[in-house]
């Protein structure tokens, strides 16, 4: 990252941490609009980051908390820094920080006499694991003064998306340097996305509002995120867009720093929520259509296109984008020989392509996800005030 983007600074009139992510993220409120900031900190080691954390959430995000002395007490102990470490991924199965989520005891972590307080304790294992994931994960990144990696991942995504004209569908993102809470602060902003979410919503609901015009914007997502390698894109990191009758005709991302996104891997078979495949095994799309604007942008992307995503990503990185985007395109020219109506105008989207997908014939697609699958996010938390 060989740029830094100096931000005019605005009145802000509140800040509030949303927890329960990968990054610990920021939300502002300010007569100029809400936008979300998450923070590149100064790169520490494992154990000055940890200490960090807990004071950064007792001084901000619970500075009134009454468990702050026993827990920081027992943060001394090498056994539970030890555990903190080793906490491990809430979407891996069997990791110690499933089984502190299933059980709620924060025992299981070496922490006793807290009982009147869990639901303080819980937020805080959120965000002092996603100080940790992110000074992990920072080996990753070119910068090693700030902890880039997520930052990388959210500029080089907005990068791909305005090269295939989906950056409608994304936020606007901003690498920063900013004022915030009394301290200068470097950082990804994010604008606020419209539109609204669908995880209270039942699969009978959902699949009511779903509209044709729906599946051209998911299977333009389905697309986007193999190239980049994304693997976050669910149903709880998008909202939805109603038209005037109220149903469902596209989809606004707001997450875009997935871990996953511009790994050394060619291609990624695994998906969320038990997605298939988006290439199946006669190697074309595994979709019944695209939207045809989005499909003439990426057949005509060349590998100079993609120069500027060398002050993001190192070599192999590089590599393993072009091999996924390479492998994507060569789906795309096997769909288009297949289906003389693959490539689809805004018009040409019909509730038999909807149909389609919904009945499983292309496996379990994102649209099919959408309707199916949801799950909650953690709560929120207030932030520190000057």
């Amino acid at each position: 990252m060989k740029t830094v983007a100096v931000l005019t600074s605005f009145p802000v009139v509140k800040l509030e941490h949303i927890l329960g992510y990968t990054n610990n993220v920021v939300r502002i409120t300010s007569p100029e609009g809400v936008y979300y900031f998450k923070e590149s900190k100064e790169h520490l080691s494992l154990d000055e980051t940890l200490d960090r954390a807990a004071k950064e959430f007792f001084d901000g995000v619970e500075p009134k908390s009454l468990i702050k002395d026993r827990v920081l007490a027992a943060l001394q102990y090498n056994h539970v820094r030890e555990k903190f470490f080793s906490l491990g991924n809430k979407a891996e199965e069997g990791s110690l920080f499933n089984r502190y989520l299933e059980s709620n005891d924060p025992t299981i972590l070496g922490f006793k006499d807290i009982d009147e307080e869990k639901d303080i304790f819980r937020p805080l294992v959120f965000f002092v694991s996603a100080e940790i994931r992110a000074q992990r994960m920072n080996i990753y990144a070119n910068n090693k003064e700030l902890e880039t990696f997520g930052a990388i991942r959210s500029l080089g995504e907005d990068f791909m998306a305005k090269l295939l004209g989906f950056d409608y569908a994304l936020p606007k993102v901003e690498f920063v340097k900013m004022k915030l809470a009394c301290k200068i602060r470097y950082g990804i902003l994010s604008s606020e996305v419209m539109g609204e979410s669908i995880c209270k919503l039942t699969p009978r609901e959902r699949l009511a509002k779903t509209s044709p015009l729906l599946l051209k914007d998911m299977s333009s997502l389905a697309i986007f995120d193999a190239i980049c390698g994304d693997k976050d894109h669910t149903p709880n990191n998008y909202h939805v867009v109603r038209n005037e009758g109220g149903l469902f005709v596209g989809i606004r991302s707001y997450d875009n720093d997935s871990p996953s996104a511009f790994s050394q891997l060619s291609y990624f078979q695994k998906l969320p929520l038990g997605v298939a495949p988006l290439i199946n095994e006669d190697g074309a799309l595994n979709l019944v259509g695209v939207d045809e604007d989005f499909a003439n942008r990426l057949q005509t992307i060349e590998e100079k296109d993609l120069e500027p995503l060398n002050d993001l990503l190192n070599e192999d990185e590089m590599k393993a984008l072009l091999k996924r985007l390479a492998k994507v395109k060569s789906a795309l020219e096997k769909s288009k020989k297949a289906n003389p109506n693959f490539l689809k105008k805004e018009a040409d989207w019909t509730i038999d392509d909807l149909r389609e997908e919904l009945m499983g014939n292309h496996g379990k697609s994102y649209i099919k996800s959408f309707v199916d699958d949801c799950y909650y996010p953690e709560g929120k938390r207030s932030y520190d005030k000057c």
